[in-house]
């Protein structure tokens, strides 16, 4: 997966995507997070973001999911568990 760290900071690429059904919008969130997130999962090297995504939603929620043209691009930088991320 395409995150590395260097001392107290890591960088992360990750792929995530709007999913809809029936007027609901899918996120998820870990039990011991106060946050919720869109579905959606880290890149592997040379792999494209559409193909990611697709992998990702396949192996959550075992469907194969059609994705549709990219929407945005958002850059982060938050602190989380002790470490700076981007």
């Amino acid at each position: 997966m395409l995150s590395f760290d260097i001392k107290q900071r890591r960088f992360n690429y990750r792929v995530a995507g709007i999913v809809l059904h029936e007027d609901w919008v899918w996120l998820h969130a870990d039990a011991r997070d106060a946050f919720w997130a869109l579905p959606g999962g880290r890149c592997e090297w040379h792999e494209a973001s559409d193909l990611t995504l697709k992998r990702e939603l396949l192996e959550e929620i075992g469907v194969d999911v059609t994705v549709g043209p990219l929407l945005w691009v958002a850059e982060d930088y938050y602190h989380y568990k002790g470490m700076h991320y981007h």
